[in-house]
């Protein structure tokens, strides 16, 4: 085959001859064999006649060239009168260069029998340049006919870039992603960065960023959501490389939802309407309700602070993405009247980032009175202690305290809540005075009223008595004393002999007595005694002694 496409072959063979002096007409040839000496052979040669006839090589049709991708495609037809059976055997291809026409090597094209359209394809060489074709047909005896048309293409740089090698995607907080790569191959004008919520979905260009750090920070991103980058390098001439393989990154949500504003609540028909403005979140999941108990726990201020560090309970239990609520009570059987609550509302979203809570207070309407306290009223000198257990009604504000007695001898306190008692130093001695207090709650109900009486009169002791004398004589002892004291009464005690001292009389208005059954030696002192029968001091011990009277 190849002695019969390829001139050279054939002569390197021996088996090609080329008579270029026959003449038009029929012309005969005898190969002989010969050998190395020239010799020819014995066996008979062998002859042929061939008739020559003016012949011309037709000429390649409707040649085109093309480039794509560093090769230049040539395509062109030929079809002899549609005469499969000529003396074409190839075709040739060459350029045209400042030199004249060139074969270029490796282009040649062998003729097929039945094929009309050619190709073949060629390294296109450096961009930017323009290059022109011609193709001549090539007949059995070597002979090249003349060149076709001239086709040209542009070479152009459409090869894509190396790839880029690597990317890393980091998250530097809930709105934005840190995209890192690196990049080894020919220079490039810039990057491409493409993103997509979906993996499996088309990737859509994001941004374009030039070369001088293959970085980009993507501040588009939404909290809470999965996201996948890819990269692609572009070269001068627009050329986009393969892009980086997929680098994917959930995006935490660490952003805390608007708050709602504006609570309020009421009492509807024994329950607690909530109202609020909804947070416009767009992840909102739900808003929490919160509710607890603030009715003072006890006496004071401690009892109030008690009451304020009750934990709040939350009391919906399904999503609240509205922004009303209807709570009917912490057991669904309504409310305690008159107590203090407060609310709470705040949102969370999707990551369970949560709101700032905002608050609202309610008291439950009270038409029931509270219950009465329990008073006990004391009398001393002249002051009364008046005190009272508080009323376990938890609503109670204030406690009213009514004095009356005999006259127009009335007068009317008022106390807060945490007041227990009362000391009352307006009284005379010798009275009688009813106390009586009430508890007035929040709405203003007031109790059943608890009373007790106390009458005043002087615990004072009487002043002690002074100048005690015992003087016997004529069968008797005569005790006399002196005393400031308001005491009309006194005591008179003896003592027999170093015994016991017994209270021998008790006498009224009088500063002396006679003791008829004493005697000289026996020892005496006398008690001063008010009306009611407080005694005083005992006076100083003196001994009877004989005396004349």
């Amino acid at each position: 085959l190849h002695a019969i496409v390829d001139q050279g072959v054939a002569r390197g063979l021996g088996r090609l001859f080329v008579d270029s002096t026959a003449a038009t007409g029929s012309t005969t040839y005898r190969l002989v064999l010969v050998d190395g000496l020239g010799r020819e052979s014995n066996e008979s040669a062998d002859e042929f006649t061939v008739t020559v006839t003016p012949a011309t090589i037709p000429v390649p049709v409707a040649v085109d060239a093309d480039y794509a991708k560093e090769r230049i495609t040539l395509t062109w037809t030929y079809d002899h009168d549609g005469r499969a059976l000529d003396a074409i055997t190839s075709f040739n291809v060459f350029e045209e260069t400042a030199d004249g026409l060139v074969w270029v090597k490796g282009a040649s094209t062998l003729r097929q029998v039945g094929m009309v359209r050619y190709n073949t394809s060629i390294e296109a060489g450096s961009p930017g340049t323009e290059r022109t074709f011609r193709i001549a047909a090539t007949d059995f005896a070597g002979r090249s006919g003349a060149a076709s048309d001239a086709a040209s293409a542009t070479v152009v740089d459409d090869v894509p870039p190396d790839p880029v090698i690597a990317i890393m995607a980091e998250a530097l907080d809930s709105r934005s992603v840190d995209l890192a790569w690196s990049y080894a191959g020919e220079p490039v004008s810039a990057y491409r960065i493409y993103r997509s919520r979906d993996v499996t979905a088309e990737f859509s260009l994001v941004a374009e960023v030039g070369v001088d750090a293959p970085q980009h920070i993507d501040r588009t991103v939404q909290p809470g959501r999965v996201y996948h980058y890819q990269v692609s390098a572009v070269d001068v001439a627009g050329n986009e490389s393969e892009r980086t393989r997929t680098a994917s990154l959930l995006i935490e949500d660490r952003e805390a939802p608007a708050a709602p504003t504006g609570l309020a609540a009421a009492v509807e028909a024994g329950s607690v309407q909530l109202s609020w403005s909804p947070s416009l979140a767009a992840d909102l999941n739900t808003h929490v309700i919160l509710r607890r108990n603030i009715t003072p726990r006890g006496e004071g201020p401690v009892g109030a602070r008690l009451a304020q560090r009750q934990p709040f309970a939350n009391i919906n239990t399904e999503r609240v993405r509205a922004g009303s609520f209807s709570d009917v009570g912490p057991t669904g059987a309504g409310f305690e009247p008159g107590a203090y609550y407060e609310y709470g509302v705040f949102a969370s979203d999707s990551s369970a980032n949560r709101s700032d809570t905002v608050f609202v207070h309610l008291q439950i309407p009270d038409d029931e009175a509270p219950a009465a306290p329990v008073l006990q009223a004391q009398a001393r000198n002249s002051v009364v202690a008046v005190a009272w257990n508080p009323s376990p009604s938890r609503d109670v504000v204030a406690y009213s305290l009514r004095r009356s007695g005999s006259g127009d001898d009335e007068s009317t306190w008022t106390f807060d809540r945490n007041a227990t008692s009362y000391l009352d130093r307006e009284v005379m001695l010798e009275a009688t005075y009813v106390y009586a207090v009430t508890a007035i709650d929040s709405t203003g109900n007031v109790s059943a009223a608890s009373s007790d009486t106390v009458s005043t009169r002087s615990t004072k002791r009487p002043d002690r008595v002074r100048n005690v004398v015992a003087s016997y004589g004529e069968g008797s002892v005569l005790v006399t004393w002196s005393s400031e004291s308001s005491a009309s009464q006194f005591q008179i005690y003896r003592a027999v002999q170093g015994g016991a001292f017994e209270q021998v009389a008790q006498v009224s208005d009088v500063s002396r007595y006679n003791d008829t059954a004493g005697n000289a030696g026996d020892v005496y002192y006398v008690v001063a005694v008010t009306a009611d029968g407080r005694p005083g001091s005992r006076s100083t011990r003196v001994v009877a002694t004989t005396a004349t009277r």
